[in-house]
């Protein structure tokens, strides 16, 4: 389809969500003209299928960015957790504060800010991919089918995991998530008849039914409205998540005293959800360590675009924020010095490696760890880091600060099974490396592909590890 005019900034961010808004107003605060292209209408930006919760730490991180959360983009308040283990263990009372957030509201207050923050807003226009890769030029459709090309002297790609710039040689060796590194999840947002007993507690159940190496969930939303979800890697996705998740709501003494009874629930509302639902929403993201390469030729990826979710629970909203942050800044700052390449740009790499890669590069290692306990060790290591009082935050907090070294050197000095003890220490030694490789990402380019090469085999030699001691 031919192309009919262009738009032009000195940046464009593509996407509208938390890393998108948020990288749109810190570059459009320096004084640079940016332009945000999202394909949804502006009343939509914020839905989608998320937890939404945020331990303390990631509140606090958070907000240090985009200012406090108040009001109600804070739907409940966390005081507690009770965590489920797999098979028979008793559940786990755990002290850890947090929120859960109303996911529109923050969304459309993030937009609002880069609004007000002087971002041109372009709605109801998508993404095509590259139109010139060489000048830096994308492809947008309008809403009526006809296609324009939006130039910049630096692209944010905030569109999410199915990115196709990222994917289509964006940045300087791009790769992409196997199968067992897609998480998939559904969530609702259900009302309740009656008041909560405990509004201020979080439900975890981790590897239930038709989720082996994922987790369900139920989170207040004050006294009467929760969300509820469940997710897991794809490679381990057996069945409809939703069929699951009514089923752990009709039948887990966790869930039960949270939820409303939905025990032989049908979908008489034909809207893909319960009947009784506020509203549903499913969705993939990328469980796995950052992307190598985030950085190219008047080119950052960002957010879920980049990988950079926590790979143990799939939380976004933190890390994606923080790198939104890092990408305005750094890309501002290329604008002002005239250069825009590669190198003008390598900043952003190395602040998000060590902000957000080093410690989701080890929790990618956990994960990997964890999935290939049995579930009666997988019982045991959770319920052990979680008494230690570390595992919780790990498996529900979207902090991006937790150390994995902390992680393993809790569960060494704690568990109490010789041979899984044998292999939790080994895998820690393992994980700290990884976490150290990460934190000295290569501080220019030419260096780039070598450290490539230490991470592979780092990651190879740990899957060997783990699968060898448990044949």
């Amino acid at each position: 389809m031919a192309q009919q005019n262009t738009s032009n900034a000195d940046v464009i961010v593509v996407g509208g969500g938390t890393a998108g808004c948020t990288a749109a107003t810190v570059a459009a605060r320096a004084g640079i003209s940016v332009l945000l292209i999202e394909s949804r209408a502006a009343v939509d930006v914020g839905r989608k299928a998320c937890g939404g919760a945020l331990s303390a730490d990631a509140v606090r991180a958070v907000s240090e960015i985009t200012g406090p959360l108040t009001g109600a983009e804070i739907a409940g308040t966390i005081t507690s957790g009770l965590l489920g283990l797999p098979g028979d263990s008793p559940a786990i009372e755990l002290d850890e504060p947090g929120v859960i957030l109303n996911r529109p509201v923050l969304g459309q207050r993030l937009l609002s800010d880069a609004l007000e923050s002087g971002v041109t807003l372009m709605t109801g226009h998508t993404c095509m991919g590259w139109s010139d890769r060489s000048r830096r030029a994308v492809s947008i459709r309008r809403p009526d089918g006809t296609e324009t090309a939006a130039t910049g002297l630096v692209i944010v790609d905030a569109t999410g995991f199915r990115s196709i710039l990222t994917k289509a040689a964006g940045p300087t060796h791009p790769d992409a998530p196997k199968r067992s590194e897609i998480g998939i999840g559904y969530c609702e947002i259900l009302p309740l008849a009656e008041d909560l007993d405990r509004p201020d507690r979080a439900v975890v159940q981790i590897a239930p039914k038709g989720a082996r190496d994922g987790y369900s969930w139920v989170f207040p939303m004050g006294s009467r409205l929760v969300n509820a979800g469940i997710g897991a890697s794809l490679a381990t996705t057996d069945g409809s998540f939703k069929e699951h998740l009514y089923s752990h709501l009709g039948s887990s003494d966790l869930i039960t005293a949270h939820a409303p009874d939905t025990r032989g629930a049908t979908d008489p509302v034909g809207k893909g959800c319960h009947a009784g639902s506020l509203w549903s929403g499913s969705g993939m993201i990328p469980l796995r360590r950052p992307l190598a390469g985030l950085v190219g030729d008047g080119f950052l990826s960002a957010g879920d675009a980049a990988c950079q979710t926590n790979p143990l629970h799939g939380g976004g909203i933190a890390p994606s924020i923080i790198a939104g942050s890092v990408a305005g800044r750094v890309a501002s700052a290329a604008v002002r010095a005239g250069d825009c390449s590669t190198a003008g740009l390598w900043e952003y790499g190395v602040e998000t490696m060590r902000l957000l890669g080093a410690p989701h590069a080890a929790q990618d290692l956990i994960r990997r760890l964890l999935s290939q306990l049995t579930l009666d060790d997988m019982a045991f290591v959770a319920g052990e880091m979680a008494v230690a009082g570390r595992a919780f935050r790990s498996l529900y907090s979207a902090s991006p600060r937790l150390r994995a070294r902390e992680i393993l050197g809790t569960i060494g000095r704690a568990v109490r099974k010789p041979a899984l003890l044998k292999l939790l220490l080994e895998s820690g030694h393992h994980i700290s490396s990884i976490h150290k490789l990460y934190r000295n990402y290569p501080e220019s380019p030419d260096r780039l592909g070598t450290w490539i090469g230490r991470t592979e085999l780092a990651v190879r030699s740990f899957d060997r590890l783990v699968q060898g001691g448990r044949e």
